[in-house]
């Protein structure tokens, strides 16, 4: 693989890192989002104030221009060409070689920065000393809060799910009912593990832990990187009041189209053949096999009966997805990396 690095900004290759050391390095990942990706370093700049700070941007060998307007539009950043698309984690790994600050922030191109975001996590690990990484708020499109802070996967979330319990999570929420932290982490805490799609970390943590997971290409990186972070002794959080606005799924939509959930579920399935009990996820995932059989069975049955073509397709999308957990369980799906 090569590597092409249109800009070093500040002369990076030809200076020690403790001269003039930033005090964050944001690292954005593109790959075919140029109008997103071009939004996202504008609100970055725009948020900044107060910060001495690095932006690196590495461009996953996109075909829609993307690399070249952010070269001509944003000469001052460092921007690293890959010759391939090198997925989440080793795409973002690439960035961190390039990164000067004291501390990194992974942050999702398809996302804008809102003021104040960047400063809080910065904050708060250094009022926090004890914290490795911190991540911060989410909102979507319409800024409704989206939790970011999350449990690790467990059979009673498993169960959760097969019993249909996480549809009340997302109504308490936008109702704005205390009984939502019963499902999600809504107030500033330490958490299990974080979406990356916004984290500030400790440099450090690179050297302690390792970076992502290169065998994760999308999805599941993030769970088991924590994990590692978690059995090193290290701790993590998640910041109310460090929002970002998160447009989701930009890259992955074009990447996986109907298949994203599938992948999605590699990810977890990776982390419970390493990391959970080999019964209890076996338990949790046939729980769950059958809760999406059921459903499917009834978007077959209202097909039917509406001889609706969509729905049909619902229901066959539906039962694949329950067979592919079931394949899981039988070891018919070989997991990321053993």
């Amino acid at each position: 693989m090569s590597i092409a690095v249109e800009q070093l900004g500040t002369e990076l290759r030809s200076r020690d890192v403790a001269d003039n050391q930033p005090q964050v390095s944001i690292v954005v990942l593109n790959w075919n989002t140029r109008d997103v990706t071009l939004q996202c370093l504008e609100s970055i700049k725009q948020t900044l104030s107060g910060l001495s700070a690095q932006i690196v941007v590495v461009d996953n060998h996109s075909s829609d221009q993307s690399a070249e307007a952010i070269a001509a539009l944003h000469p001052d950043i460092c921007l690293v060409r890959s010759d391939k698309n090198l997925g989440f984690a080793r795409g973002n790994n690439l960035g961190f070689r390039y990164a000067q600050g004291k501390y990194l922030v992974m942050l999702n191109s398809d996302t804008v920065v809102l003021p104040g975001a960047v400063q809080r996590l910065i904050e708060y690990l250094d009022e926090h000393p004890e914290i490795a990484a911190a991540g911060g708020q989410h909102l979507n499109r319409e800024r409704e809060f989206v939790p970011s802070g999350l449990r690790f996967p467990s059979l009673w979330v498993d169960l959760g799910v097969a019993m249909g319990m996480n549809k009340l999570g997302p109504l308490m929420l936008r109702k704005n009912l205390r009984l939502a932290r019963l499902w999600y982490v809504v107030d500033t805490q330490e958490v299990d593990w974080l979406s990356n799609s916004f984290v500030a970390f400790r440099r450090e943590l690179l050297d302690q832990v390792g970076p992502l997971p290169e065998e994760f290409f999308l999805y599941g990186e993030d769970v088991e990187w924590y994990w590692r972070i978690r059995e090193a002794g290290l701790r993590v959080a998640y910041v109310h009041g460090a929002p970002i606005i998160h447009f989701e799924n930009e890259s992955s939509h074009q990447l996986y189209q109907n298949d994203k959930y599938f992948r999605y579920l590699d990810g977890f399935y990776t982390f419970a053949w390493r990391h959970r009990n080999p019964l209890t996820w076996r338990l949790g995932w046939l729980a769950k096999a059958l809760h999406w059989s059921l459903m499917g069975l009834r978007w077959h049955i209202r097909a039917l009966r509406a001889k609706d073509e969509t729905a049909l397709e619902q229901a066959r999308w539906l039962i694949s997805f329950s067979r592919y957990h079931v394949n899981q369980v039988l070891g018919r799906v070989a997991p990321l990396a053993l």
